[in-house]
């Protein structure tokens, strides 16, 4: 649904800051509760679905409007907030990844429940002081700049 800011039209709905920090750090942080029970695998699978969606947004899009059309989405859509929340969905996947491997690997001189709640100690903490903090600064940059630079693009919202 496309609407025109031209003729004084508003867009329908476009997320809100508090919605797009919690979905974001609702998302990685489960996949980081679940990778415990899953050896590492579903704090893989958010970033890999995000990039999976990116990359095919922007290949349909080149191939039927040609490269330029891939790179404005790119550029205009994907880079201003996704230069924080990829990196950031990256490192949660590396810490999933870790969560889920100290069941795997446990050192001799500790216990599989002792390694395992050091584990999580690590992930909560990077979690909560590198990772949220991040991604309130995407959050912001997703409601308050993506749109502007995604207007001056294409010339109208797309919701």
């Amino acid at each position: 649904l496309m609407t025109r800011l031209d003729t004084n039209q508003a867009t329908l709905w476009s997320p809100t800051f508090g919605v797009t920090v919690v979905r974001n750090s609702f998302s990685l942080f489960f996949a980081g509760l679940f990778s415990a029970i899953s050896l590492g695998f579903f704090g893989l699978t958010t970033p890999v679905i995000n990039l999976m969606s990116i990359s095919f947004r922007a290949s349909t899009l080149a191939a039927s409007g040609g490269l330029a059309a891939g790179l404005n989405y790119i550029v205009a859509y994907e880079l201003p907030h996704g230069l924080l929340e990829i990196p950031l969905s990256i490192m949660a996947a590396a810490l999933a990844l870790r969560l889920g491997a100290s069941l795997a690997f446990v050192p001799p001189t500790y216990s599989a429940g002792r390694h395992l709640l050091w584990a999580w100690a690590m992930y909560l903490k990077v979690f909560c002081l590198v990772i949220v903090p991040g991604l309130v600064l995407a959050g912001l940059i997703e409601v308050l700049v993506t749109p502007a630079v995604y207007q001056m693009v294409y010339g109208f919202l797309w919701i």
